[in-house]
């Protein structure tokens, strides 16, 4: 009888131990290929230290947007804010123009990039000016605007603040903060925490 259970723990723990493994290889190779699509369109971001950092590879469902292929995430457990960024480059070739034409989808990613869902009235966008978008980034857009959310997100998060950055015929870079009413006056905070370490190369 001991023997039969030993050999059941043993198998629990092959099992956990495996899972573990496979785990910890699924997300390095998801902070591999994040990294890759940071290089591909040079852009250099440093994460910051105050956050729980995670590389998943899954969709999330905002409202009626869907985030696909997002790869890496922060947290900071103490306020309450979990980040989402996403890195998407722009295909100026021609066969990709060629293609998307062929499927009769007007391409310009150069302008197509927000899109906001919601009402710019009730809810508009901030641009920075320019030469701060410049002088930042090394990009030639950014700003950020509210994202309401039809649902609480992950059970837990009320509120959606969305940062941009935007480089002509490179990629654009979109940050979505989450968070709750009670820390409205603090999302600031980490948006420039986070934004401070990234910056297009070239």
């Amino acid at each position: 009888m001991k023997t039969i259970q030993l050999l059941i723990l043993l198998n629990f723990f092959i099992f956990f131990k495996v899972a573990g493994q496979d785990s910890t290889n699924i997300e390095l190779e998801n902070m591999a290929k994040f990294n890759l699509s940071l290089t591909t369109v040079k852009i250099a971001y440093v994460p910051p230290k105050q956050y729980k950092k995670s590389y998943l590879s899954y969709n999330a469902i905002i409202g009626p947007m869907l985030l696909s292929g997002t790869r890496h995430q922060l947290e900071d457990i103490k306020d309450s804010i979990f980040v989402y960024f996403t890195v998407d480059g722009i295909d100026t070739s021609e066969k990709y123009i060629s293609k998307m034409k062929r499927f009769g989808i007007p391409w310009d990613m150069n302008k197509n990039y927000l899109k906001t869902h919601s009402d710019t009235l009730k809810h508009p966008i901030v641009r920075n000016p320019s030469t701060f978008t410049k002088n930042k980034y090394n990009a030639d857009v950014s700003g950020y605007f509210e994202l309401p959310l039809q649902q609480i997100y992950a059970n837990k998060y009320q509120r959606c603040r969305v940062a941009f950055i935007h480089k002509e015929n490179r990629a654009d870079i979109i940050l979505y903060f989450f968070y709750n009413p009670g820390n409205s006056a603090i999302v600031q905070k980490h948006m420039n925490r986070v934004l401070s370490n990234i910056k297009f190369i070239g």
